[in-house]
Parts: structure tokens; C-alpha cells; sequence
């Protein structure tokens, strides 16, 4: 081996900067869960109910039982919930360049 990594190493490093990422994106789904039922969502599709109720409000016809700065929130934490990935996919990339 030159100065790069084996393929086993990669892979086993691959496999866990992939678990850590999803477990990471389950936890942000679930907190922004929490924050669509404070804010009058419905929890089981928080990010579709979100989207639709700040839209609604937009055209002029907001739901009276939603609170529009938790509804945000939980738009923020659904983009927030692909981070995790993105970075796991962006080292495990770079490093695949150092497997000998």
C-alpha cells in the first residue's frame, strides 16, 4: 500500500459515516415531528403539511390553527435532514481517491 487506504478500510468507512448520517437524519425528522404538532400540524406528514400551509397562507388563506414560525422551522429542518448525508457522501467520495 502507498500512501492511500485499502479498499476494505474505505468500504468499512463508508459503511460508517453512512449509518451515523442516516442516524443523524432520523433524529432531525423526529425533532421536526415535535415541531409540527406544536405548530398544529399533522406530525406523519410534517413536511407536506408544512409546505401546503405556508402556500395556503401565501394565496391569501391561512389555517387559523397553525403557527406559520413553527411551520418554517419545520421547512428548516427538512432541508437540514439531507445535510448529514451530503457530508457522509462528500468524504467518502474524497477519500475514495486514496484506495489503492
Amino acid at each position: 500500500m502507498r500512501n492511500g487506504m485499502t479498499f476494505e478500510a474505505w468500504k468499512e468507512l463508508a459503511e460508517n459515516l453512512g449509518n451515523r448520517a442516516k442516524a443523524l437524519s432520523c433524529s432531525i425528522v423526529a425533532q421536526a415531528r415535535v415541531v409540527a404538532r406544536e405548530a398544529g400540524l399533522d406530525p406523519s406528514i410534517c413536511f407536506l403539511h408544512a409546505h401546503n400551509a405556508i402556500v395556503s397562507r401565501e394565496y391569501g388563506h391561512p389555517w387559523p390553527e397553525v403557527d406559520y414560525k413553527l411551520a418554517r422551522k419545520v421547512l428548516h429542518l427538512e432541508k437540514k435532514s439531507f445535510e448529514p448525508g451530503r457530508l457522509a457522501e462528500a468524504v467518502v467520495s474524497r477519500t475514495w481517491k486514496r484506495v489503492v
